[in-house]
C-alpha cells in the first residue's frame, strides 16, 4: 500500500495534528506494548453445543451476508454512518473478524477512535503479527489524543515491518504531539531520505523546526513546497507566521490570503489577517475581513469575539457588547455555566483551528 494512502483516507492531512501546547518535551521515545482497558465486545449468544437448524442457519447466514455487503457498499460510496448501522447489525448474526475490521475502519473514518480501538485490540489478539492492525490502532489513538498509546502501536507496527514508512510517520507524529520535536525531526528526515516528494512529511518537519526556533530550516522546507506548487493551507499558514516573525506584515497577509484562495471557508486565515490589521491600527480593514468571514460561517465564534475587540478599540462599546452576546449565544450548551468556562472556551477555539498553532 502506498505511503500515507491509508493514513489520509482516515485522518486527513498532518496540519490537523492538534493540542500540542503544554506537551511534555522530555517524553521518552521508548515504545512499550500497547495496553488499554478494553470494553467487552458483543459475542454470538448461540451455544456451540446446540445443533443449528438448517433453515435457521441458512436464514442467519443470508441476513449476515446481506447486511455485511450493504455495509461494504455504503463504505465505498461514502455513506459511512449507514455502513456502521449495517455492519453492526450484521455482527449480531455472525461474529466475523473481517466485518469487525470494516467496522473499525468506519469508526476511524468518522474520527471515533475510541470506538475503533477496542475492536482493533481484539483483532490484534487474534492476529498479533498483522502490522496493519497496529498502524490503524495508532491512528485511532491519535484521534483520542492518547499520544503514548499512539507511539506504542506505531512502534509495534514498525517492529513488525521495519521498512513501513506509514508506521514511522505515525511515530513521528506521536513524538511531535508529545513535544519531542527533535525526535520527530529525525524520523521525518529519515522519511524524506526515502522520498523527497513526501509533501506532508516535509511540512511536519518544517513545523518541528519552527517549534525548535530553527527558522532558516523552516524556510528551506517551505521554499521547496512553494517552488513545487505543493504548498497546502498549512504551509501557507506557517509561511505567514514566519513573515510575522520577521515583521513582514504585507507578506504575512498575502500568505494568509493564499490560504483563503485554497479554502474560502478557512477559519484561521481571517483571524490572523484581522489581528495584523488591528496591530497596524487599521480597524476598518480588520472589520471588513471579519465581516466576510462571518458571512461565510455564521457560527464563527472567534470572529465575533475578535470583532467585539475591534469595535471596543474604536469606542463602539454597544457594538462590542452585541458581538460578545452573539458569541455567547453560540457557545455549545454543554459548556455553559461551567466554572472553568474560559479554559473550556479556549480549548473550543483551538478545536476550530485544525492546525494546532
Amino acid at each position: 500500500m502506498s505511503f500515507l494512502k491509508r493514513i489520509f483516507g482516515l485522518t486527513d492531512k498532518i496540519e490537523y495534528v492538534e493540542n500540542i501546547d503544554g506537551a511534555d518535551a522530555n517524553a521518552s521515545d521508548e515504545v512499550n506494548e500497547p495496553v488499554v482497558q478494553e470494553e467487552p465486545l458483543p459475542e454470538n449468544e448461540a451455544s456451540a453445543d446446540e445443533p443449528a437448524d438448517p433453515e435457521e442457519e441458512h436464514e442467519r447466514r443470508y441476513r449476515f451476508e446481506t447486511l455485511r455487503d450493504d455495509g461494504l457498499r455504503a463504505m465505498q460510496s461514502g455513506h459511512v454512518e449507514y455502513a456502521v448501522q449495517c455492519l453492526t447489525a450484521a455482527l449480531e448474526y455472525q461474529d466475523d473478524s473481517e466485518t469487525w475490521y470494516s467496522l473499525s475502519e468506519c469508526y476511524t473514518h468518522l474520527n471515533q477512535g475510541a470506538k475503533a480501538l477496542p475492536i482493533l485490540q481484539r483483532l490484534q489478539g487474534e492476529t498479533p503479527q498483522n502490522a496493519q492492525l497496529y498502524t490503524d490502532a495508532a491512528i485511532a489513538a491519535e484521534q483520542m489524543q492518547d499520544w503514548t498509546l499512539m507511539a506504542a502501536n506505531a512502534g509495534k507496527a514498525l517492529e513488525l515491518t521495519p521498512d513501513d514508512d506509514n508506521a514511522l510517520y505515525l511515530l513521528a507524529r506521536s513524538k511531535f504531539s508529545q513535544g519531542d520535536f527533535l525526535g520527530a525531526e529525525q524520523d521525518l528526515t529519515t522519511l524524506l531520505e526515502h522520498d523527497a516528494q513526501y509533501v506532508t512529511v516535509r511540512l511536519l518537519r518544517a513545523r518541528t523546526y519552527y517549534e525548535q526556533g530553527k527558522l532558516d530550516d523552516v524556510q528551506s522546507d517551505l521554499d521547496v513546497l512553494v517552488k513545487d506548487e505543493s504548498a497546502t493551507e498549512g504551509a501557507w499558514l506557517l509561511q505567514g507566521m514566519m513573515c510575522e516573525q520577521k515583521g513582514e506584515w504585507d507578506a504575512a497577509v498575502s500568505a494568509y490570503q493564499r490560504m483563503l484562495e485554497l479554502d474560502p471557508f478557512n477559519t484561521e486565515a481571517p483571524l490572523r489577517i484581522a489581528r495584523i490589521y488591528m496591530d497596524q491600527n487599521r480597524p476598518t480593514e480588520a472589520l471588513a475581513v471579519l465581516d466576510e468571514a462571518i458571512s461565510m460561517r455564521e457560527d464563527f465564534i472567534p470572529a465575533y469575539k475578535l470583532r467585539a475587540e475591534v469595535k471596543r478599540s474604536i469606542g463602539d462599546a454597544a457594538g462590542a457588547d452585541d458581538e460578545e452576546a452573539k458569541a455567547s449565544q453560540l457557545v455549545p450548551e454543554d459548556m455553559r455555566g461551567e466554572e472553568n468556562l474560559e479554559e473550556r472556551m479556549n480549548n473550543f477555539y483551538k478545536s476550530i483551528n485544525p492546525y494546532g498553532f
